[in-house]
């Protein structure tokens, strides 16, 4: 029986499922099988998870969003890590902004009766840096997706050609069926 014949196993846990669908982004965008809306997705998916803090549960719902869409999962993983750096260095001006939301005395009902309804607490939207790192991140989602949809379309070519080249990354360009 030869290795192509082989039966293949499906990854058991839950972990190695993610590792897989990590390792299948990354060889999908760096092929070329990935649109670059779909990388572009998943970096902006990643920039709004990655902005807000953790021990708020709208970080999670992006990150599900990300999950469940089909938005380039390493893509998104990788603006994460970046952006969680960069929303910590952005604290002390989101805390600024948040606090300028939060104040306006046309919102303070709509904020007091989302208070009361079931999950909206737990998204922390009476934080400041939570409000004002959102309010940055959907002021950016249009500029970063078109940023990076202009970079990735322009070095993508190059990327493919540079793997192409090299015989220890050969393999992440051939033909995947």
């Amino acid at each position: 029986m030869s290795i192509s014949t082989l039966p293949t196993t499906q990854p058991t846990s839950s972990l190695m499922r993610f590792r897989e669908s990590l390792t299948r982004g990354f060889t999908h965008s760096v092929s070329g099988f990935d649109s670059e809306h779909r990388v572009t997705m998943g970096i902006v998916l990643g920039m709004l998870a990655g902005l807000l803090p953790k021990d708020s549960l709208l970080a999670y719902v992006f990150i599900g969003i990300l999950v469940l869409s089909l938005a380039n999962m390493l893509a998104g993983a990788l603006s994460c890590v970046v952006f969680s750096y960069l929303g910590l260095m952005l604290d002390r001006w989101s805390d600024g902004l948040g606090y300028s939301v939060l104040s306006q005395p046309a919102l303070q009902n709509v904020f007091a009766s989302m208070m009361q309804m079931p999950l909206l607490p737990w998204m922390r939207l009476d934080n400041t840096v939570v409000m004002g790192n959102l309010v940055i991140g959907l002021a950016m989602v249009y500029p970063m997706y078109w940023i990076a949809y202009r970079c990735y379309a322009r070095i993508k070519p190059n990327l493919i050609r540079w793997f192409a080249a090299n015989r220890s990354t050969r393999w992440l360009v051939r033909d995947i069926a």
